[in-house]
């Protein structure tokens, strides 16, 4: 961000994380002018939005960049900042392809100069930005995919992008309720919050809240006909990630699935499922070569290209229950659907 006048304090800084329609927030005060600024990542169209406003006329000014550590090229093309590049496959095939493509929109007011590497802003009120991404992992075209969700997007007014990012949302989050009461420490921000709870272990609407803050993750991270969540989610900030932001199958991905259908979101199981089903193929063959054996298998590690033979370290790579444990989670889907032509097929 190119402030109009550096030398401003900021005041009045608050961030926010709206639960009920996953929409975060943050403003502040910077001299006399209050800025806003609104984030969410849209499942209706596939993107994520950016929305900047300034209490000023013509006050709003930034450069946008793109950049990661490795394996990344960035142009421009119009007004559009890309990003572009081809991941490391371990072998001698091509690995996955990746892009990124960002628009802004000025409803106002304001100039775009684009570079070679940024966009930058000058003289604005109010900015949308909006965000596209997308691999060849579906076997589709990277660029056409980028360009398409823009498009598809590009006519709809900043209320309509957030109203239909709220309609593919609230009514998922929206099915499961908790109260466990309110306290005075209800009333305090949430920084503040912690810090009392660890002192009291009072806070049991903390708790209530928690419980929803876990529902707005596995919603907010996989639909149906997607990939299961994985270690780190879709939030990943680092490049090489712990325990290689997989599948790691001795508890943890089952870990994310638990509030599926307890919590009534049972249609967000069946990408857990489906990748399930996707392993068994891989599953016998490892069967086979590791313990001569019929039926399938998988160990402790898991990915979406369908490993399924030990892994990593002998006393614990070889844990050999993950596909019981996977199983499990078939029939717990069956008991809270009674689907069973479902039961049929996964039996």
């Amino acid at each position: 961000y190119d402030y109009p006048n550096n030398k401003d304090t900021v005041s009045q800084y608050k961030r926010t994380l709206g639960l009920n329609y996953a929409i975060a927030a943050t403003s502040f005060k910077k001299g006399k002018v209050l800025y806003g600024r609104e984030t969410f990542t849209s499942f209706a169209d596939d993107l994520g939005v950016v929305h900047l406003t300034a209490s000023k006329a013509g006050k709003l000014a930034f450069t946008i960049k793109m950049t990661r550590p490795e394996r990344y090229t960035v142009s421009t093309e119009g007004n559009d900042l890309i990003m572009q590049g081809e991941l490391a496959s371990g072998t001698s095939e091509k690995g996955p392809l990746y892009g990124a493509r960002v628009r802004i929109v000025l409803p106002k007011d304001g100039d775009i100069v684009a570079s070679d590497s940024s966009l930058t802003v000058r003289d604005a009120s109010e900015a949308t930005i909006l965000i596209s991404m997308a691999t060849n992992y579906f076997g589709k075209s990277v660029p056409s995919q980028l360009t398409d969700l823009l498009s598809a997007a590009g006519d709809k007014r900043l209320d309509e992008l957030k109203s239909d990012h709220i309609a593919a949302y609230y009514p998922l989050f929206s099915r499961a309720e908790l109260d466990l009461g309110t306290t005075a420490a209800s009333k305090l921000p949430i920084n503040k919050r912690l810090t009392e709870f660890n002192k009291t272990k009072q806070d049991q609407d903390l708790m209530a809240l928690y419980f929803q803050f876990g529902r707005y993750l596995l919603i907010s991270s996989t639909r149906e006909g997607l990939l299961p969540p994985n270690l780190q989610g879709l939030w990943c900030n680092t490049i090489r990630t712990p325990w290689n932001g997989d599948y790691h199958l001795n508890i943890n991905l089952q870990m994310n699935l638990w509030p599926a259908e307890v919590t009534n979101l049972s249609e967000l199981h069946m990408p857990l499922i489906e990748w399930t089903k996707a392993q068994v193929k891989s599953g016998e063959r490892t069967a086979r070569v590791f313990y001569n054996s019929r039926g399938w298998v998988t160990h402790i590690l898991g990915n979406v290209w369908e490993f399924t033979a030990p892994g990593e370290h002998p006393s614990w790579g070889a844990t050999n229950t993950s596909a019981a444990w996977l199983c499990e989670h078939l029939y717990h889907h069956y008991l809270y659907t009674m689907d069973k032509k479902y039961l049929a097929e996964v039996y």
